[in-house]
């Protein structure tokens, strides 16, 4: 399958556009798209996960967990996380990791745009976990 990522080259020449590859053993393992770009929350400097990637032989082995949190960490501040509708393991794993993350202190919000609709889930890092 070929995916085509918009302005995916920003990401490498942009500040407030960070890309990460997950390595599990020294292996190519996934990758997350983190940017600025929110639907709901319209604070500055709001972060969202734009794509968020693991392999499928190293799902359901903490590797997702582990990852998110670490860029949670690394970007303290307000934070929106978005899932489409209708898929319903990307909702289960975000509830699931930001519910365990912000000790169930995040909210939850419709989103939509002319192309889908979905959730978004919202916490605030920056003053600990």
């Amino acid at each position: 399958m070929l995916m085509i990522l918009a302005n995916f080259d920003y990401y490498w020449t942009e500040e407030s556009r960070q890309p990460f590859f997950i390595r599990v053993d020294e292996k190519l393992a996934g990758f997350v798209l983190v940017n600025d770009y929110c639907y709901v929350v319209k604070a500055p400097g709001t972060r969202s996960i734009a794509e968020f990637f693991v392999m499928r032989k190293y799902r359901k082995k903490g590797v997702g967990k582990s990852v998110a949190i670490q860029v949670f960490d690394r970007f303290p501040g307000m934070w929106e996380i978005i899932q489409h509708g209708e898929n319903e393991p990307s909702k289960e794993f975000w509830a699931s990791v930001i519910r365990s993350y912000t000790n169930g202190n995040y909210r939850q919000e419709k989103a939509k745009t002319e192309w889908w609709e979905g959730q978004a889930l919202i916490f605030d890092n920056s003053k600990g976990t």
